[in-house]
């Protein structure tokens, strides 16, 4: 099954794959714990007054470098292989629709620009690790490409992808909103389907020049 994926996707897969061994045995090695915490995104202060973290968010120093190291990043075995099954089940069909260059470029578009969203926008203090906000934006580019075909989400039935982004999108929100949701970055995943949205309305506009 691996072997039958679009190169961009397996290509992201391993990669993701690799930081995760990487951080599994990192962790027990005290001399790399300031490597591991520069890899996730932390937030700026030039908009939010940011606290120092406190207890296991001690450090909480934004720096560019997480714009790209944050999405390809996870601490959970259950967290990548989450975002790992949305990628290869919703992202071949895109990457062999929009072609393995211009996905390459819509991927790391969605993470990198969704995590500058995140950075500067996000009044949460928490930093946010993982490829939720970048697959977000995936999710979107499915349901923009095949609006009609129908996902199977948990334990509801069959759902056109056009209603399943809507409903992330808007769930999310009301996450925000509330101030729920835990440790998972609600407003990460509106910043990838927002980064998604903007990529698009630049292709359309540049496709007129």
């Amino acid at each position: 099954m691996f072997q039958s994926l679009p190169p961009v996707i397996k290509n992201l897969v391993m990669i993701n794959a690799i930081y995760v061994v990487f951080i599994l045995w990192a962790s027990g090695n005290a001399e790399f714990a300031p490597v591991l915490l520069n890899f996730m995104l932390c937030k700026s202060d030039l908009i939010f007054s940011r606290p120092m973290f406190e207890e296991m968010y001690a450090y909480g120093e934004f720096k560019p470098l997480q714009l790209v190291t944050h999405f390809f990043s996870h601490k959970e075995i259950f967290h990548i292989l989450f975002n790992m099954m949305a990628l290869t089940s919703l992202g071949s069909g895109v990457e062999y629709v929009m072609g393995s260059k211009r996905f390459l470029e819509f991927y790391l578009f969605c993470g990198f620009v969704g995590g500058l969203i995140i950075a500067f926008l996000d009044p949460s203090n928490n930093p946010v690790l993982g490829a939720s906000g970048a697959i977000s934006g995936v999710i979107v580019a499915f349901a923009f490409l095949f609006p009609k075909e129908k996902l199977s989400v948990f334990f509801l039935p069959p759902i056109e992808a056009r209603w399943v982004a809507t409903g992330i999108g808007v769930l999310s929100l009301v996450f925000v909103l509330i101030g729920g949701g835990g440790f998972i970055s609600h407003f990460g995943h509106l910043a990838g389907m927002v980064a998604a949205l903007i990529y698009f309305g630049f292709y359309k506009v540049r496709a007129h020049f």
